[in-house]
């Protein structure tokens, strides 16, 4: 029987790295050095004799790139993802820390527009540029030997028996090909995956897109000493005009057997537990107000959603137990559908009654 999406993402949330990991491939390819290609490289470098990224910009430290668009943009990492790169790439907090980053250790104060109780426990996340953030990671990355940087173009793969064999890519010299037994697409909204498996014959990914009239601004200004800043002396501020575990899940799949065809499957589906965990908790909150946003007609199941979610912020206002639970979801520590058990409906509501 299928474990529970909650189980499972547990699980991959708080998953070690594999004490005695044994190699199963000659070659990892990992399209994409930023911080989703990064992690994947230091997870396959448990199980293949060698990882090359490829990348088309020049990696330089704390430096923006035009393959990150948003690098000056606010970037906070929450408590799962610090947790994760800490065990995975161990110091990973303290250095990001010493290169400039700002731990922040106060609980969130917020949940679905409501104010909270303070949780029981403090939750550490870490508030920088992305481009030092990357750094760091890419630092601890790059410093295993099985792990190289090939800077190049992805232009293609190459297919044998319905499987991936090989990567085309273009860089200074012309045109060429690396052979591989293990691709991992990270080159995010850039990427060309979706039109290179449709020209092979392969049925091309669904595209789930949530349109929101939602702009936003941000600006980098010098901080007073009395205000934590985003990095070092810098702040950013937001402006509202009128109003981030895949690697973990290569880890899990390739504990499977020599059979590469079940454990791209089982890797696929802890992926979807974890993307779907992260898109919920994203879009979850837009998407039951839609009607609200867009004046869209929103169906009864998304306004039950609305109206439990409306108890349940409610009720962590005073509750510290229904506010721990938020922040937990928040923070992706725990898994969405952890708000939608019975019990912590009907203590929400028990709450509210009771202060009214």
């Amino acid at each position: 029987m299928p474990r529970a999406a909650s189980v499972v993402f547990d699980h991959l949330v708080n998953a070690d790295p594999p004490a005695h990991p044994r190699i199963r491939f000659d070659t990892g390819c990992v399209l994409g050095g930023s911080v989703a290609g990064l992690l994947a490289a230091r997870v396959l470098a448990d199980f293949c004799r060698h990882v090359v990224i490829v990348e088309r910009d020049e990696l330089i430290d704390q430096a923006s790139r035009p393959g990150v668009p948003q690098g000056r943009q606010l970037h906070v990492l929450l408590a799962a993802g610090r947790q994760w790169l800490d065990r995975w790439l161990p110091g990973f907090t303290e250095q990001a820390v010493a290169a400039g980053a700002n731990r922040i250790t106060s609980e969130v104060k917020a949940f679905d527009g409501y104010a909270m109780a303070p949780p029981h426990r403090q939750y550490a996340m870490l508030s920088a540029t992305r481009p030092l953030l990357e750094s760091v990671v890419r630092t601890h990355v790059l410093a295993r030997a099985n792990i190289s940087v090939k800077r190049a173009q992805a232009t293609g793969l190459r297919y044998r028996d319905g499987a991936v064999t090989a990567v085309e890519f273009v860089d200074r010299g012309g045109v060429d090909v690396l052979p591989a037994d293990f691709v991992v697409d990270a080159t995010g909204r850039s990427s060309r995956i979706a039109r290179w498996v449709e020209d092979a014959g392969f049925d091309r990914p669904r595209l789930e897109r949530l349109a929101l009239p939602i702009h936003y601004a941000t600006a980098i200004f010098g901080a007073t000493e009395e205000a934590a800043a985003l990095q070092a002396d810098g702040w950013l501020s937001i402006f509202s005009p009128g109003n981030e575990v895949d690697g973990v899940c290569i880890a899990a799949a390739a504990k499977v057997a020599a059979d590469f065809d079940r454990a791209a499957q089982a890797f696929f589906r802890l992926q979807q537990v974890v993307v779907d965990a992260a898109w919920q908790s994203s879009a979850g909150g837009d998407h039951a107000r839609l009607d609200f946003l867009t004046g869209a007609k929103i169906a009864e199941a998304t306004r039950l959603q609305r109206w439990t979610l409306d108890q349940i912020a409610r009720a962590a206002l005073t509750d510290r137990n229904l506010a721990e639970l938020c922040t937990d979801v928040q923070y992706l520590l725990r898994h969405p559908s952890a708000l939608a058990h019975p019990a912590v409906l009907e203590r929400a509501v028990v709450v509210n009654l009771t202060a009214s």
